[in-house]
């Protein structure tokens, strides 16, 4: 399956009822510029910082569906797993302490999926942070940075000026997960395949 590196632009937007009333979801604000900067950004920035737990006001919460409970998570060092949930069925939600300030993400509509995926680069399947560009370049114009991808070999944009989540992570997702399956085994390639569009089907039903 070839790899390309240029993306198609996908809108997102999120109109749920969540518990918490916000009714709702916002990309959470970006650590880093898009231009103008002498250094690279720093994609993973957020994932250097101790995660925010949930306020204390929320655990006096006399729904005893919207009091925060920890939940264990896979492994040692898991990044995606939310140690706090709260809320039941369709409006059961995720803590994510990495954003500032800490959120509540709605997880069968895939919000809190979407936000540690491109926001803070956290793979879903592997619960670790996604491979960091080998390399970084200013293009020529010194208008955006770019990575070299040691999947790939291709040069990838960090950034982009037009969605807040990272084309370097929307790149680093995609290639993971061809990584996953052996490219001889055709049954892992048609599952990788539906899996590709799945993941199109939900980025296409939100828009900034």
């Amino acid at each position: 399956i070839p790899l390309r590196s240029q993306q198609t632009e996908a809108r997102h937007h999120f109109d749920f009822n969540h518990p918490s009333g916000s009714g709702s979801y916002s990309p959470s604000p970006q650590p880093y510029t898009f231009t103008n900067s002498s250094e690279p950004p720093d994609l993973y920035s957020s994932l250097g910082k101790t995660p925010i737990p949930p306020p204390d006001y929320e655990f006096l919460a006399q729904d005893p569906n919207l009091k925060p409970c920890k939940q264990a998570v896979r492994f040692e060092g898991d990044l995606y797993t939310p140690q706090w949930v709260r809320g039941i069925g369709h409006k059961r939600e995720g803590w994510c302490g990495l954003c500032a300030p800490g959120r509540w993400l709605v997880l069968k509509n895939s919000a809190y999926w979407y936000d540690k995926s491109f926001t803070h680069g956290v793979c879903a399947a592997t619960g670790k942070a996604f491979d960091r560009p080998d390399q970084t370049r200013r293009t020529a114009d010194a208008d955006f940075w770019e990575g070299l991808c040691g999947s790939c070999g291709e040069w990838i944009a960090l950034v982009s000026s037009k969605k807040k989540g990272t084309a370097w992570f929307r790149h680093a997702h995609k290639v993971s997960a061809i990584a996953q399956f052996p490219s001889n085994d055709w049954t892992s390639i048609i599952v990788l395949k539906r899996l590709i569009r799945y993941t199109a089907s939900m980025l296409t039903r939100f828009t900034y």
